[in-house]
């Protein structure tokens, strides 16, 4: 997709310049974003990992099949397991400046009691972004995009990291940066 200042700029470039020579206008595309992160790629982090691990029930009690490559996301299925700290290398590197972008959703999120879910992708250490979600409550979708303010280069740990109570079903879905893109 072409932005309107590119286009304008093209706009504005004289058709003819009475020399004889015919100006050149190179429109280049915004940059296309890159997934940092493959749904098939996750892996479980052990405690020491675990960037998060003071969250991090002891003992794990986690079922085969917690989390699937689903609808070209992953499902997490905290009936399997109430807390994921699920991880793999960024397949990109992101500059600081860069847009990052996810998307997560969720069904439909019950309990017995009221409680909290909490949802929150990490680069290394470095928290990118978290959310607490009352449970119960209904179906809702995230998409956030926030610019990152320091280098993220490419193999860093991304952390999806979901702890919550009850059986309930959580999507995520993407993780894309798209690279700074000056303007002409």
């Amino acid at each position: 997709m072409i932005s309107m200042s590119r286009l304008i700029a093209f706009a504005l470039v004289p058709i003819g310049s009475g020399c004889g020579e015919q100006p050149t206008a190179e429109l280049e595309a915004d940059p296309a974003p890159i997934a940092l992160i493959r749904p098939e790629n996750w892996r479980a982090t052990s405690p020491d990992e675990d960037p998060l691990a003071e969250h991090r029930p002891d003992p794990l009690p986690c079922e085969p099949g917690a989390w699937r490559e689903e609808l070209g996301g992953t499902e997490l299925d905290t009936g399997r397991c109430g807390y994921l700290s699920l991880s793999q290398p960024s397949a990109a590197t992101v500059e600081a400046g860069d847009l990052v972008e996810l998307a997560v959703w969720w069904q439909d999120l019950a309990s017995l009691e009221p409680a909290r879910g909490h949802l929150a992708v990490l680069a290394g250490t470095e928290l990118l972004w978290e959310e607490y979600v009352d449970i119960p409550s209904p179906a809702d979708i995230r998409e956030v995009a926030f610019r990152v303010d320091r280098p993220i280069p490419a193999g860093t740990p991304i952390t999806l990291h979901l702890h919550n109570h009850g059986a309930n079903t959580w999507h995520f879905h993407h993780l894309l940066v798209t690279p700074e893109s000056p303007l002409p």
